[in-house]
């Protein structure tokens, strides 16, 4: 089918997109393939932007209207101030009133956005605004409100540094709008008990997470190399991933997912090279603890003399609020972790990723890359990837991985020096540097080869190349392959020699064990079928480990009430696939037993990560106690023990309940889902498995992809795209990633629209 759509003043139809000069115009082609991914063409940046703007407001403009409304500090405006929406828009209001973002779009390049980047963002607005005001939004969800406005090129640049800031201070902005200096008088406060993971538990996998494979030709049969990329991240809202197709011809051909608003790919692969990202465990901030002036909270020490706190009293519908900040940043409060402003103390937030925006160019550099070669030198070049590991393969068969983002320059020296607060140790059991801000010489180290000051430079973060695969699952770097071990770096990057997540273990086991061929999925090696396998497989390494011993223990117990337990979990198929019966009542029982501790016999050890610990014991009180718990909890909600996980783990769409395989984190799943349990027992997800791609460089090192978008294109309810490859996720159904021209074309479901407008 082809629809033509006037944008402004005319549409002409042609073969291909017009060469005429951004100041002339825009246009575009969007040409939608199955599961609604659009194929956006044309022949220069601003006319690309624009199409791909055009191609998303159809599918999530409200979305993006309510992320501008967050960045503007508008909230309070439009939804009233509960819900955090005042303290949210105290944050962004800040970071207006401080000129931050306009001065940082205006710098110049590598720092601030590329000739490429300013077009296409400003194509972007532009697109997203024709839209609205031609065809209008259906969405229910924000049609006819007011807070649906066209969008700025400056609320493009907001959202980027919101993003920049989602691994450090966006992370703790209810801390930063908290900090408040302690009353003149007023009584100590209580002792409160400290969190021993307080940190962790705000930026843990749980929170934000991801897996993914590279696959060199050595690990790979019938091709030169493939990836895996399989992000974790939010099925509702502005974290959530969008499919895009951009090219422009002879210059540029990337295809794969963004974040919402972010006019480049993110996670995808070009005609060489094929990439993934997962959240790595480097901090980006480091807190310092400030000495204060007896009697005067709001001046510090350092070096012996005291500074004021600069002030700025920023005023949202009609309320006001006052931020204090010094030269280490931001202070914040944050009483779990022992972080609380007294009349002795207060806490600063130092973060590495405040004052940058080289991350637009990253983007930028990624997509233009067509080696693993590329991909560092882009690294190199930039320097701003925020928070993430990168993983990668391309078409010479080489894999790649990296924790190359923006890390403080805070090494072991330094931490010595410097990070001699009591509440240091437990911090920095977390990957936290409490650093002391009574002294200068504690700033961030500087270095060569750094493209910002304070940050680590390319050469000291961990890599590897390889030619049978890497892996992260959001460990550190230090286990990216079961037979290879990075160390020696800076403890803010990352624990090294210790105990690796459930997931991480399974990924890499899962690997080994395709390359020896002893997984039952064939010959050794992987394929693109076999790596879609692996990853849909929904093996649970918890229930590998000790499900057998959980029986014994149940059988040998004797105990009437747990028969049918025990039958339940010996009949099981140990997999999280929707119709397995028996992973039910493994969540419930292990979910406790993780709470109360789990009782292994074999510890972890360093020289066998993957295999360690292991081997449950089973005369342990603790694992009758969890297992009767769970039996009891379910039968108390009317549930069969032996209930088929999807009938209770489902998205919810409209009056339906779509079946979602795949489990927890606590688990130990590799194809990870998220859920929050109802009072019925019903598992709702909320964020895991998202984007899944994967990609194979055949022996001509031709590109082939797939992937399926979990939560579908569209949040939407009206539209056929809101639920579509949904329900392919539940069938484990694959889409098939159009990249070249004849493949887009010959889609069953493409349809090709012309977007145009003069100026």
């Amino acid at each position: 089918m082809r629809r033509l759509v006037g944008a402004a003043l005319a549409v002409m139809v042609l073969a291909a997109p017009a060469a005429a000069p951004a100041d002339e115009g825009y246009r575009a082609e969007i040409r939608r393939t199955t599961g609604g991914w659009p194929h956006v063409k044309a022949a220069d940046h601003g006319s690309l932007g624009y199409g791909y703007g055009y191609a998303y407001a159809q599918d999530q403009a409200c979305t993006l209207a309510e992320i501008v409304v967050t960045v503007r500090a508008e909230r309070t405006r439009w939804f009233g101030p509960q819900d955090g929406n005042l303290e949210s828009d105290f944050f962004w209001q800040r970071i207006e009133d401080e000129g931050v973002v306009g001065a940082l779009a205006r710098r110049d390049a590598p720092h601030g956005p590329s000739r490429a980047v300013r077009h296409t963002v400003c194509g972007f607005a532009a697109g997203f605004n024709a839209f609205l005001r031609e065809r209008g939004v259906r969405d229910p969800r924000c049609r006819g409100e007011a807070w649906l406005r066209p969008i700025t090129t400056k609320d493009l640049y907001r959202r980027f540094h919101q993003l920049g800031l989602r691994a450090s201070s966006g992370n703790f902005l209810d801390e930063i709008v908290a900090a408040e200096p302690p009353a003149p008088g007023a009584a100590a406060a209580a002792a409160r008990a400290i969190d021993p993971a307080a940190f962790e538990d705000r930026l843990g996998p749980a929170e934000l997470g991801s897996n993914a494979y590279g696959i060199g030709r050595r690990g790979a049969r019938g091709n030169r190399s493939l990836l895996l990329g399989n992000p974790h991240f939010p099925w509702d809202g502005p974290e959530r991933l969008y499919e895009i197709h951009l090219t422009i011809p002879g210059k540029l051909n990337v295809i794969g997912a963004a974040l919402q608003g972010v006019p480049a790919v993110n996670i995808g692969f070009t005609r060489g090279v094929a990439w993934s990202h997962t959240v790595s465990t480097a901090r980006r901030f480091t807190p310092y603890e400030l000495d204060l002036v007896p009697g005067k909270p709001t001046q510090y020490l350092v070096d012996g003399r005291p500074e004021r706190m600069r002030t700025r009293t920023v005023r949202v519908a009609g309320r006001r609020h006052t931020f204090y900040t010094t030269r280490w940043g931001p202070v914040f409060d944050f009483p779990a972790a022992g972080l609380s402003w007294t009349a002795e103390h207060a806490y600063a937030f130092a973060d590495a990723n405040a004052d940058q925006f080289r991350l637009t160019n990253q983007w930028e550099h990624f997509d233009r890359a067509q080696s693993v070669g590329d991909l560092r030198r882009a690294y190199r070049r930039v320097q701003g990837t925020p928070w993430v590991n990168t993983i990668a393969a391309d078409s010479a068969g080489r894999a790649y991985y990296a924790d190359e983002s923006v890390v403080p320059n805070v090494d072991a020296a330094l931490v010595r020096r410097c990070s001699d607060s009591p509440l240091a140790p437990l911090l920095l059991s977390q990957g936290v540097v409490l650093l002391d801000g009574s002294r200068s010489d504690c700033a961030w180290k500087g270095s060569r080869g750094s493209l910002a000051p304070g940050i680590l430079p390319p050469r000291k973060l961990p890599r590897v190349t390889r030619t049978d695969y890497v892996a992260n699952s959001n460990d550190s770097y230090w286990l990216p392959n079961s037979k290879v071990r990075l160390g020696g770096f800076p403890r803010i990057m990352g624990a090294e020699d210790s105990p690796r997540l459930p997931r991480t273990r399974l990924a890499l086991a899962q690997a080994d064990e395709r390359l020896a061929g002893t997984d039952g999925l064939g010959p050794a090696g992987f394929t693109l079928d076999t790596l879609e396998r692996v990853m849909f497989g929904n093996r649970n390494l918890t229930a590998e480990l000790a499900r057998d011993a959980t029986v014994a223990a149940c059988r040998a117990s004797g105990r009437a009430d747990l028969a049918e337990a025990c039958a339940v979990l010996a009949a099981w198929d140990t997999r999280a696939d929707s119709g397995s019966r028996g992973a039910v009542l493994w969540r419930e029982y292990w979910t406790r037993l993780s709470g109360a501790g789990i009782p292994w016999t074999v510890p972890f050890d360093a020289g066998t990560p993957v295999r360690t610990p292991r081997a449950l014991d089973g005369s342990s009180p603790a694992v009758l106690a969890s297992l009767t718990g769970a039996a009891e909890d379910l039968r108390a909600k009317g549930i069969a023990l032996d209930t088929p996980l999807g009938v209770l783990q489902a998205e919810p769409r409209g009056t339906e309940r779509i079946p979602v395989h795949g489990c927890s984190e606590v688990e130990g799943c590799f194809n990870i889902i998220t859920t929050r349990r109802d009072e019925q027992g019903r598992y709702d997800p909320y964020t895991g498995a998202s984007f899944v791609m994967a990609v194979a460089y055949d022996r001509r090192g031709r590109p082939r992809g797939e992937a399926i978008l979990s939560y579908s294109q569209s949040e939407n309810p009206r539209s056929e795209h809101y639920d579509d490859q949904t329900r392919r996720f539940s069938r484990k159904r694959w889409l098939p990633m159009r990249f070249t021209e004849r493949q887009v074309r010959r889609d069953p479901a493409y349809e090709r629209t012309v977007v145009s407008e003069r100026r």
